[in-house]
């Protein structure tokens, strides 16, 4: 959002009215308890020392003391992620990047809050840490944490900066999903983050896949062969795509759930939804379902919401390690595939695609093997209707209350 210049007070008249933008993010900045060095925002915005309380525009003549401007309260900025708005974000961008650059331990620890809090702003914050890992040099383990787990949020310029920070810090991820992410985040936009998708590959991996004079595409292929020939068992790096008979795309639906359309669901026909789906027969949402899948109750506050699609769109793409899928052969031939768990008296439950669940004696079974494959069936939208999907959103979001 550009500023527009404040024309020159007469020293007669009472002082200008800041822009919008600029109100929203002084009010953002006021309740987080940022003070902003005055060089940050610009020379006609704070003159002299801010913290001599000095007016934000100084008249030529009998300056007046000015009232702090008024806007959106900061909760709203904050909250309302919906619909996407470029203008509110940039405030927050600026906001938070003002807060990691104060290099207090206060504003990090306040940062660290508002990602726990407020799923639709990590990457923004992500992106704070990010610059102020680089700018100032300065490198907590808190802040390496929040970075790894940004890394599954992070796209295309944004994504490059976070892995160019986690370079620079000593610690190293160990989790094959975590590798997997980066050669995925290199892979999506080669030119942009491949070169720092490997170079943070080699420093975690403390291996060298590729060569120097490789180009980041041909560089990345190498560390997919890699991966898939260490970790077998983990589902390869490979960007997941939507099947030609499926009704819906993921940019498609991404574009809507952050629409003004998406963003008008009604948490009560959302109920309808979330069973017209057929999602209540694996997950739970309030006193809606079974357990035998993820509980999703409090899964708006855990992940955003792109995070969500892609999580119903590509079931196998991420799998928790509770939840992975188990072919189990008996002895007497047959072979079931699902989510498997102990339900004493020496049995097992194989949990099925298909939401049936078998029951088997341990002493009956002959071989078991782990799948990459979710369990989930793929197609879960394709039961509902943008408007429905709209209102299914809404209900996840009202953590199954109607």
């Amino acid at each position: 959002m550009k500023h527009v210049r404040p024309r020159e007070p007469d020293p007669m008249t009472p002082l200008v009215r800041q822009p919008p933008a600029f109100s929203l993010l002084f009010s953002l900045l006021l309740l987080l308890g940022v003070c902003l060095p005055s060089n940050l925002l610009g020379d006609d915005l704070f003159n002299g020392d801010s913290s001599k309380s000095e007016p934000l525009v100084s008249p030529p003549e009998a300056p007046t003391t000015p009232t702090p401007p008024t806007g959106a309260p900061a909760p709203s900025l904050l909250q309302n992620a919906l619909p996407f708005d470029a203008d509110r974000e940039k405030i927050l961008h600026d906001a938070f990047l003002a807060m990691a650059l104060q290099d207090d331990r206060l504003q990090l620890a306040k940062l660290q809050q508002i990602f726990e809090t407020y799923p639709e702003r990590r990457h923004l914050v992500a992106e704070a840490l990010a610059e102020y890992a680089l700018r100032k040099k300065r490198r907590r383990p808190q802040q390496w944490r929040l970075l790894v787990r940004s890394l599954r949020l992070a796209e295309g310029r944004r994504a490059a900066l976070v892995m160019r920070a986690l370079r620079t810090f000593r610690q190293r991820a160990t989790k094959p999903e975590h590798l997997r992410q980066v050669i995925l985040l290199g892979v999506a936009a080669p030119v942009e983050g491949g070169p720092a998708a490997i170079a943070l590959l080699e420093h975690w991996a403390s291996h060298h896949a590729s060569s120097p004079t490789d180009s980041p595409a041909v560089g990345l292929q190498k560390w997919q062969a890699w991966f898939e020939a260490k970790y077998p068992e983990t589902a390869a790096p490979r960007t997941a795509e939507s099947l030609p008979d499926e009704k819906y795309s993921y940019a498609a639906l991404r574009a809507f759930v952050y629409s003004p359309a998406g963003a008008r669901g009604d948490a009560a026909r959302g109920a309808l939804a979330f069973k017209k789906a057929d999602c209540q027969k694996c997950h739970r949402v309030g006193r809606r379902g079974e357990t035998l899948g993820p509980e999703l109750t409090e899964i708006s506050g855990r992940l955003q919401r792109k995070e969500i699609l892609r999580a119903v769109l590509f079931p196998s793409e991420l799998i928790s390690d509770q939840f992975f899928t188990y072919t189990v052969v008996t002895t007497n031939g047959q072979s079931y595939t699902g989510v498997v768990g102990d339900i004493g008296g020496g049995k097992i439950a194989v949990l099925q695609n298909n939401g049936e669940k078998v029951e088997i004696a341990k002493g009956e079974i002959e071989a078991s093997r782990r799948n990459k494959q979710s369990a989930m069936p793929r197609g879960t939208f394709d039961r509902l209707t943008l408007a429905e999907i709209a209102d299914l959103f809404a209900f996840l979001e009202k953590r199954g209350a109607e």
